[in-house]
């Protein structure tokens, strides 16, 4: 009976684009660092992580579902003595596997490893070149940085595909362009392909509640200062704004926007299966219920639910270029269909900035 429920499912969304190619497993929430603007800092539990039995009968799930691109991450994967168990069981599967990771565990001895057996990418977090402010953010004081620099260029000379992340805040504003060019010109790197280097400034809640992360955001004047630091992120920023803003006065009436969740996929690590990292809505434990269920069944829910106030979100022309969702709202404001000001200031200001580029 369970089959035949399963196989209806499948067939049910065969000739739509609802398919779980994409899908995140956050193996831990621990860390070796205690970040200032970490979002699941304070949910660890080593208690309830999903064993590596566990891991490997989601991986066959979501193998056996269609899902081809899976990135490994935390907290720090890296972290789990597990680790390389786990990842060397998702390549003989065959997935096409990205590591995210602060590269602080990232030894010589997991490097050669990873020579062997190469993921498609390592992506790893830094936020300063300079000691202090590195430790700052981290909370971690000690020869951090100098570590994981190290380990950031052996992997880079033995061929490792590196992509180095950055989390612009209020501690590193003033280094971005710095970081970016420290990336392009690591050992063994191709001068044909600089697309090493990745931004964001989007910072939210931690999922037990606290608001910590959000005192480090960039204002609007402070963003630009990041803007005008390198040209290649001017060029970004450019480009971003020509893609306009959504015409129309209601561009969308449902509550939940985001369609994300027809490809990509999460896993916590306590085996719950979400559309968004930020919510339990919408989601189910694969201890308890099947991944095709979840992902056919429970995700498609979200599509129903419509605004049941007069919410600002609900008929604002520039949604869109919000990077705020109910999600976000929920964890920030307690309330799904509050408008985060700090998020509505920032797409007001790509609005204004989409029109004095057409003028």
């Amino acid at each position: 009976m369970l089959a035949h429920g399963l196989a209806y499912l499948e067939e049910k969304f065969s000739d739509q684009r609802h398919k779980p190619i994409n899908g995140q497993i956050d193996l831990t929430y621990r860390c070796d660092y205690n970040c200032r603007h970490c979002y699941c800092k304070g949910s660890e539990n080593i208690g309830r992580e999903l064993t590596t039995a566990q891991v490997k009968k989601v991986l066959d799930e979501i193998y056996a579902a269609g899902c081809f691109w899976l990135t490994l991450t935390g907290g720090d994967p890296l972290i789990r003595p597990d680790f390389k168990e786990i990842y060397a069981y998702a390549k003989q599967k065959g997935f096409v596997v990205t590591i995210l990771t602060n590269g602080y565990r990232l030894n010589r001895k997991l490097v050669d490893y990873f020579t062997k057996y190469p993921p498609l990418s390592i992506d790893i977090t830094l936020n300063s070149l300079d000691k202090l402010i590195y430790e700052k953010i981290i909370g971690f004081p000690g020869k951090a940085l100098s570590r994981v620099l190290d380990n950031i260029q052996y992997a880079s000379r033995k061929g490792i595909a590196l992509i180095i992340k950055a989390n612009a805040l209020k501690e590193n504003k003033n280094q971005i362009g710095r970081i970016k060019r420290w990336a392009h010109n690591l050992p063994g790197k191709s001068k044909e392909n600089l697309f090493n280097f990745r931004y964001d400034n989007v910072i939210y809640p931690r999922l037990d509640g606290d608001l910590e992360p959000c005192r480090h955001r960039l204002d609007q004047k402070e963003l630009g200062v990041v803007y005008g630091l390198d040209s290649d992120i001017k060029k970004d920023r450019r480009n971003y704004l020509k893609r306009g803003f959504p015409s129309g006065k209601i561009p969308h009436r449902p509550l939940y926007f985001c369609n994300t969740f027809q490809t990509q996929f999460f896993i916590d690590p306590f085996g719950r299966l979400k559309f968004c990292p930020h919510t339990d809505k919408f989601s189910v434990d694969l201890r308890k219920v099947s991944f095709v269920r979840g992902f056919y069944e429970e995700f498609p829910k979200l599509t129903t639910v419509r605004f049941k106030t007069n919410s600002p979100c609900r008929t604002c022309r520039i949604r869109k270029m919000c990077r705020s969702c109910p999600a976000a709202a929920l964890a920030e404001t307690g309330d799904e269909e509050k408008p985060v000001e700090y998020f509505c200031h920032m797409a007001h200001q790509s609005a204004k900035d989409t029109l004095r580029l057409k003028k």
